[in-house]
């Protein structure tokens, strides 16, 4: 049966599957990987780096349900610590989101035998985010986009000033030596702003003066600059988008992840539980 469940970004199509485990098999699997190796003997002489091998070992579970109407499922679970056996009867829940065209994911399992009901995902937070349930707030996604945007464009626009104008960079050293180890946030905002204005004026005016004269380039640099400054925001915005995003990252750890995820297994959870209606 299905159930549709209201999550943060969507609608989820939540299908249980009730019924008789029929078979069931446990069976570990090792996957092993090795890095390293590499070096270079030459005459006699060299040295050849030790190989690393890594090993992890997974758990894994299958089991086969025969629902009431005669119909078995098959499950494989990987790392859940979840006992059942031919006989007895047992509830799974699996979801995805409305409309797409992702494969369900096992979420939940109730054994009636034992009375347990077991969570088959570890991270609720992720697998939400990756099935498109749930989004990042607000403010992270203007971090992570817009700011690193703005941001880029404003000290490329400053340092194209400063290049026109070596005052303008003189000031700024002026202005920081002046201020007896304190950063005077205030007065430098305002000076970046003002020397950013004045650079994206600079780029507006020779733009002008290169559409004023067709095709003659002598009268502005504004295809050389232009591609330099496209290729210099491009570069800024990719350092700010990754500083920020570290940060955002740290940020959501903190603030918002363990609640989110929180959310989504109550919301999960609650629909697993509840005899809600129920659509073919």
């Amino acid at each position: 049966m299905r159930k549709n469940v209201t999550m943060p970004a969507g609608e989820m199509w939540m299908e249980v599957v009730e019924g008789e485990v029929v078979s069931q098999q446990k069976w570990s699997e090792t996957h092993v990987r090795g890095s390293g190796g590499g070096g270079y003997i030459n005459q006699g002489s060299g040295q050849i780096a030790s190989t690393q091998i890594i090993s992890s070992t997974s758990e894994q579970l299958e089991f086969w349900v025969k629902s009431d109407d005669g119909k078995e499922t098959a499950f494989r679970l990987s790392d859940v610590d979840m006992a059942v056996r031919a006989g007895q009867r047992v509830r799974i829940a699996s979801g995805t989101k409305a409309g797409g065209k992702k494969k369900s994911t096992p979420l939940l399992a109730q054994n009636f035998a034992s009375g347990e009901t077991h969570a088959l995902i570890s991270d609720w937070q992720r697998w939400a985010l990756s099935a498109g349930l749930l989004r990042r707030p607000l403010w992270y996604r203007l971090l992570t986009n817009w700011v690193t945007l703005s941001l880029a464009v404003i000290c490329a626009l400053v340092l194209l000033h400063q290049h026109t104008h070596p005052e303008a960079s003189r000031a700024l050293d002026h202005l920081m030596a002046h201020a007896n180890g304190v950063i005077p946030v205030a007065e430098l905002t305002g000076t970046l702003m003002e020397q950013a204005a004045s650079g994206g004026s600079e780029l507006v005016r020779e733009t002008r003066q290169w559409v004023d004269g067709g095709a003659d380039l002598s009268k502005g640099k504004v295809a050389s600059n232009g591609i330099a400054l496209f290729g210099f925001v491009l570069f800024l915005w990719l350092a700010f988008a990754l500083a920020l995003k570290l940060a955002g990252r740290m940020l959501l750890s903190l603030v918002w992840s363990r609640g989110a995820g929180r959310d989504v297994r109550k919301r999960v959870l609650a629909a697993f539980e509840a005899p809600a209606a129920v659509r073919a």
